[in-house]
């Protein structure tokens, strides 16, 4: 899945910080198994890089945004905040806390 739109707003961006925005942003999007619809920008606001992505899909939505004085590391702010997102989101569809998955017995689910 790649960004349906990343944008660059208050400075030319160097070649170098286009593709690490994109490696950043593309390996962010691996991690989502549906589709989704994103947008990143990466902004230069009062003297500081303020990065933003948003990612949307039909059940929810990962938002994040980070402001550094370093390129790198305002991408790196936001890239973890919305890994961190991805990774409870996941986490919560695959596990059910509800259950106590030791007590359910195999052969209870056995259908032969």
């Amino acid at each position: 899945m790649e960004l349906d739109k990343f944008t660059f707003k208050g400075f030319d961006p160097s070649r170098e910080e286009v593709e690490y925005s994109q490696r950043t942003f593309g390996r962010i999007l691996e991690q989502i198994p549906i589709e989704a619809v994103s947008h990143g920008t990466v902004a230069w606001k009062d003297g500081v890089f303020v990065t933003s992505i948003e990612i949307a899909f039909h059940d929810g939505k990962f938002k994040s945004q980070s402001t550094d004085s370093n390129f790198q590391e305002s991408v790196n702010g936001a890239a973890r905040e919305i890994e961190n997102q991805i990774r409870k989101w996941r986490k919560s569809r695959i596990f059910d806390t509800s259950t106590d998955v030791e007590a359910v017995s195999l052969s209870a689910l056995d259908i032969f």
